[in-house]
C-alpha cells in the first residue's frame, strides 16, 4: 500500500526564504504614507498662508500708526493756529476798544449837547470810568426830567427798556441824585452810565460766543461719558 503525506507540501522547508508580505498590507502602507504626505503638504500651505495674512495685518497696522502720527501732527498744527488766531483776535479787540475809547470822550460831549433841552444848563460834568456825574440848573423840574429822558435815549436804535436795544444806547441808565428848588431855578445832580455802542456790541457778541463754546464743550464731555 502506498501512503502520500499531503501536509508536507505546505510546511516551509528548513533554511528556505521567508514568505513575502501579503499584498493588502503593502497597499495599506502606501495609503497611510500618502495621507501623511498630503497632511504635511496641507499644513505647510496653511502655514505659509497664515504667515502672509499676519504680514499683511502687520503692514496695515504700520500704515494706520503712520496715519495716526500724521493726524496727531496735523491736530497740533491746527491747535497752534487756533491759539494764534484767538490771540490776534484779542489784540485786535483791545486795539478797537482803545480807538473807540479815544473817540468816546468827544462823542460824550456831542451826545450830551444834543440831549440838552431849553431852559437847562450844566455847571459841571465829571467822568469816572463808565459813570458820568452831571451838575446843573434848570428853570423847572420838567426840564430836568426831559434832559434825563433825552440823554437816556441817545443812540441809533436805542431803547433802554428793551434788553436787545439797550446796548445801542450811549447812556443806558440815568439816575437823579438830588434836586433843589431855589426861587426861579432848580439845582440838580444826576449820574449816567456811559458806554460806546460799538464796544458794547463786541462785548455782547463775545459773551454769546463764549457761552456757545462752553455749551459745545459740555456736550462733547457728556458724549464721552
Amino acid at each position: 500500500m502506498i501512503r502520500i503525506n499531503l501536509l508536507a507540501a505546505e510546511r516551509p522547508q528548513a533554511g528556505g526564504k521567508k514568505a513575502s508580505a501579503a499584498p493588502g498590507a503593502m497597499q495599506a502602507y502606501i495609503i497611510v504614507g500618502g495621507l501623511a504626505a498630503l497632511g504635511l503638504l496641507i499644513s505647510g500651505a496653511a502655514w505659509f498662508w497664515m504667515g502672509s495674512q499676519i504680514a499683511e495685518v502687520d503692514s496695515e497696522i504700520g500704515k494706520a500708526k503712520t496715519r495716526q502720527a500724521q493726524l496727531q501732527e496735523t491736530k497740533k498744527q491746527v491747535e497752534e493756529l487756533e491759539k494764534k488766531r484767538n490771540s490776534a483776535k484779542i489784540k485786535l479787540g483791545l486795539i478797537e476798544d482803545l480807538r473807540s475809547s479815544q473817540k468816546s470822550a468827544v462823542r460824550l460831549l456831542d451826545e450830551v449837547s444834543q440831549a440838552l433841552p431849553d431852559l437847562l444848563w450844566l455847571t459841571q460834568a465829571e467822568q469816572s470810568g463808565p459813570t458820568v456825574r452831571f451838575s446843573g440848573q434848570a428853570n423847572t423840574l420838567n426840564a430836568v426830567a426831559q434832559f434825563m429822558d433825552q440823554l437816556q435815549r441817545r443812540g441809533d436804535g436805542c431803547d433802554p427798556k428793551v434788553p436787545a436795544a439797550r446796548n445801542k444806547c450811549w447812556f443806558p441808565e440815568v439816575t437823579l441824585v438830588t434836586s433843589t428848588a431855589q426861587k426861579n431855578a432848580v439845582s440838580f445832580q444826576l449820574t449816567a452810565s456811559f458806554q460806546n455802542p460799538e464796544v458794547a456790541a463786541r462785548a455782547a457778541k463775545k459773551a454769546a460766543e463764549d457761552k456757545a463754546n462752553e455749551k459745545a464743550a459740555a456736550g462733547k464731555s457728556a458724549a464721552k461719558k
